[in-house]
């Protein structure tokens, strides 16, 4: 994170960046999960709208991911890497996408945080929201069903 913010704007883009991460997990293991999606605005979001996506949180996945993070989030050097890997009913495991959210040292210093950077970030999670529906895993899932020996399942990995 850029040295120069005063310590409001550091915990404001701390807070966005931590729930950027976790609505980043959800979007890309609910993808796996085959079912499709249809999000509404709200003009008054609660919680869980956060970033305008109104997708309704995973606990599971929510739990995984804050006991992976360790209460470090994804900076410059420390990437946060979800992976979706497909097993088989014989227990064969391969790992089919990696998705890994990453930092980087750029930083526009006209840009107030808690404004265009929250305003940015609906973008972006929506861009991830669409690519998540046109992966391999995902084509995989939406055709799983009692005849098909296989499943879907997700690891999230902290890398140091």
């Amino acid at each position: 994170m850029e040295t120069d913010l005063n310590s409001q704007d550091r915990k404001d883009l701390e807070k966005l960046i931590k729930f950027f991460a976790l609505k980043t997990v959800q979007v890309i293991v609910q993808a796996q999960l085959g079912e499709k999606n249809c999000t509404h605005s709200s003009s008054s979001p609660t919680s869980s709208d956060w970033f305008s996506l109104a997708i309704k949180d995973t606990p599971e996945v929510t739990h995984k991911a804050k006991k992976a993070l360790a209460g470090q989030l994804p900076a410059v050097g420390r990437p946060m890497c979800t992976g979706i890997s497909l097993k088989t009913s014989e227990g064969h495991s391969m790992e089919l996408e990696i998705w890994c959210l990453e930092m980087n040292e750029k930083c526009d210093k006209e840009i107030k945080v808690p404004y265009k950077v929250y305003n940015r970030l609906p973008l972006l999670l929506k861009s991830l929201l669409a690519i998540t529906r046109v992966t391999t895993a995902y084509r995989l899932s939406r055709k799983q069903d009692m005849n098909v020996s296989y499943s879907t399942g997700y690891i999230l990995v902290k890398s140091s």
